[in-house]
């Protein structure tokens, strides 16, 4: 009886202490398209690989969607969505959602990575020159909506064609001569002259790069409202991720 009454007990007990809290989820959103090596439709990338590390250290759920860049940022603003990535730094930006901040600066310490931008012009054709400083198009430049370089093109005093958003697309226009030139995230242009027959020989990429900056996982304004601490853990989490063994060995092999 005595043992019997131990059990019923702890039962009691463990009837009363609270259920252990589930994984809090955070909702997400990447570009649709793929920017290689980061996010792809058909298999994770790198950030996403990162990010998974970073759900197991935290134990908490990303639930990550794809959607077209522009509504990522329409619904980071609305706080339909907890965060977006990876997206570079703009001052008007911040109207979207909140960076990792330092000293009233985004902290490059808690980025994802850090990418570039390059011109791709038609193999040869000299009308189109980028020297550092001086950008020379005889006709529009192609590039993604949405992305920071659009800005940078037309402060260069480039016509800027936002017309075509996939990479391979804008690509073909450039091959055909319907754009003078094309800026792409550098990476993702030069897979895709590698990898696909239809470009080889007849693109070339520019140096030096347009621009290199670093990416980061932006959180909206009502999530960090609301859970300023895991923001900031998520955001550390990010950076000793970044730095790891474990991390950096995906980065190394990743193709």
């Amino acid at each position: 009886m005595p043992r019997l009454r131990t059990i019923a007990c702890l039962l009691l007990l463990a009837a009363a202490l609270p259920a252990a809290a589930e994984p809090q989820l955070v909702r997400l959103c990447q570009d649709a398209e793929d920017v290689y090596p980061w996010t792809l439709k058909a298999r994770p990338g790198l950030n996403n690989i990162l990010l998974k590390i970073v759900e197991a250290r935290l134990n908490i759920v990303l639930e990550i969607s794809l959607r077209p860049w522009k509504r990522c940022q329409e619904e980071l603003k609305a706080g339909s969505i907890d965060g977006m990535f990876a997206i570079s730094y703009l001052a008007e930006r911040q109207q979207f959602g909140r960076y990792p901040m330092r000293a009233g600066q985004p902290d490059p310490a808690k980025r994802l990575m850090t990418d570039s931008y390059s011109l791709y012009r038609r193999s040869g054709d000299e009308q189109v020159g980028w020297d550092g400083s001086v950008l020379r198009s005889p006709g529009p430049v192609g590039a993604q909506r949405g992305y920071s370089v659009v800005e940078q093109l037309q402060t260069l005093g480039a016509g800027v064609d936002t017309g075509t958003y996939p990479v391979e697309d804008n690509l073909r226009k450039l091959a055909m001569g319907r754009l003078a030139a094309v800026a792409l995230r550098t990476q993702e242009g030069d897979s895709m002259l590698l990898t696909h027959r239809e470009f080889n020989g007849k693109l070339e990429k520019l140096a030096p790069p347009l621009a290199e900056k670093p990416y980061y996982l932006m959180l909206s304004h009502q999530f960090v409202a609301h859970n300023a601490r895991l923001a900031q853990r998520i955001w550390d989490s990010i950076e000793a991720v970044r730095d790891s063994v474990e991390y950096r060995v995906f980065e190394q092999t990743f193709r």
